[in-house]
């Protein structure tokens, strides 16, 4: 109850600090409200996230043939925002990270390692050029940050790599080995939220709504929707225990917050009665 009343729950929600993929926009909860948000292009951006309009894009036969291979690991700090610098960096230092690492799995090797810094700029610019590729692209890449594929930053990355080289019809290369590994994670993380989204069930404790649930990917971003629109008058919370993380939401506003514990209080004699 008392995460359900802080000051962080603003108009149109929230996220945590830099811990969602989802763009942090102030507007109302609508049913129309798109996982990707509505973003204008910036000016001078083109396929790639170095590139300006006046420049056409990539045309070496392979996806890698600009770049320099190094055997590189990149350190970020977790978020798809710092996943994106990583990107960006990638192309300007002509590297070709042979791995990926977050701030809470960093692991020792003989390979040189190198910490990205979050660029709020870059990352924006990247995911603006592959909206201009095709709005699909970017949706399967915010997706697929989400999901609990192994090394998902190599997968992801080996398909943006090949979209700014291939372009739109890469989308139509289902065997492609830089496509099915990320479709089957995307398709894997859309058969969790479509089944949670009939067997979620929250308890009453006294006009707070709770709910707990153990998904494999992390599904609150793209719960939030259906929940805040079907639930709009409520106050509820529903809590990822296996990502520690909460969706906090009252009239008007919502947030998705860091919560390392949670316990649901007994249910009262009412509760308890209902589910019998």
């Amino acid at each position: 109850r008392q995460l359900l009343h802080i000051k962080s729950l603003v108009a149109g929600g929230r996220s945590r600090p830099g811990g969602d993929v989802l763009p942090v926009e102030k507007r109302k909860n609508r049913s129309d409200d798109r996982i990707l948000g509505r973003h204008r292009p910036r000016a001078g951006l083109a396929h790639g996230p170095g590139k300006r309009l006046n420049q056409a894009p990539p045309q070496a036969k392979d996806a890698g043939e600009e770049l320099v291979t190094m055997e590189i690991i990149y350190r970020y700090d977790g978020t798809f925002e710092g996943f994106l610098s990583c990107v960006f960096d990638s192309y300007v230092n002509r590297e070709y990270p042979a791995q990926f690492q977050d701030e809470a799995h960093i692991e020792h090797s003989f390979f040189p390692a190198r910490w990205v810094g979050t660029d709020l700029a870059h990352a924006q610019r990247v995911l603006t050029s592959l909206g201009k590729i095709d709005p699909c692209a970017r949706e399967l890449v915010v997706k697929g940050f989400l999901t609990c594929a192994p090394e998902r930053e190599k997968i992801i990355y080996r398909f943006i790599r090949s979209l700014y080289v291939i372009g739109k019809p890469l989308l139509r290369r289902l065997s492609d080995e830089a496509v099915l590994p990320l479709m089957k994670a995307v398709r894997h993380l859309d058969g969790e939220v479509h089944l949670l989204k009939g067997f979620v069930r929250f308890s009453d404790f006294e006009g707070t709504l709770a709910g707990e649930i153990k998904p494999k990917n992390r599904v609150l971003p793209l719960l939030r929707p259906h929940f805040c629109d079907r639930m709009y008058n409520e106050v509820f919370l529903l809590y990822d225990r296996t990502h520690r993380e909460a969706l906090a939401h009252r009239p008007g506003q919502w947030a998705i917050l860091p919560l390392d514990e949670f316990k649901m209080a007994a249910p009262s004699a009412q509760e308890a009665q209902y589910r019998r």
